[in-house]
């Protein structure tokens, strides 16, 4: 298993035997745990024992849709960040972001967006966010013209408005579900042509 840690960054972990009943419920996509580790023979993977919840979600568990969304972001981050590195903000804009998504009550469904073009800026790839410009995922930049891969105006606006938009407010911003789709798209482009992940179980 990979688990992303704010000492070490990702690591590959294997669970210590004699697990406890009810053990496997720890280790769900990008839930919050604390545990004790040691180095196996083979010095890049750590065994974990002690294993326990620091904050527990209280309805991702509980919620289809929002499993989902963390499934689907889990997949991302895992392709997305090698092992190794640590990264404080980043570790840290995880989790309270993540927090912050368990809390919302309502109009949740785009969270996902909103991680995503958060994320690419701590893997170091921030667009300059210019209205009026035309956006190209595959140059990763605005432009004055438009490019042959470039969204429509509606979708350049929504893309400026995630990037200028603080996580913290994403539930008071409404998206249609036709743009909810393309913006979705478009943000997978940018992550495999710039992050250069590969092709996602979780999103076709």
């Amino acid at each position: 298993a990979h688990i992303y840690t704010k000492s070490d960054g990702k690591i590959s972990a294997i669970v210590a035997r004699k697990r406890k009943k009810g053990a496997s419920n720890f280790f769900q996509p990008l839930y919050h745990i604390g545990f004790k580790g040691s180095q196996t023979k083979n010095k890049s993977i750590q065994r974990i024992s002690d294993v326990q919840f620091i904050k527990p979600y209280q309805t991702i568990p509980f919620d289809i849709f929002k499993t989902t969304i963390v499934q689907f972001l889990a997949e991302i981050i895992d392709k997305s960040i090698p092992e190794g590195d640590s990264d404080n903000e980043l570790y840290d804009f995880m989790i309270q972001a993540l927090h912050y998504f368990d809390h919302v009550e309502e109009n949740y469904n785009h969270f996902h967006l909103f991680f995503l073009i958060h994320l690419l800026k701590y893997l170091g790839f921030t667009p300059i966010a210019t209205k009026g410009d035309y956006f190209s995922p595959t140059t990763g930049h605005f432009s004055t013209q438009i490019n042959h891969d470039t969204p429509n105006e509606e979708i350049n606006r929504e893309l400026n408005i995630l990037m200028q938009s603080s996580i913290s407010n994403f539930s008071s911003h409404l998206i249609e579900g036709g743009r909810h789709k393309i913006l979705l798209k478009v943000l997978i482009d940018i992550f495999r042509h710039h992050v250069e992940i590969p092709e996602l179980k979780s999103y076709s």
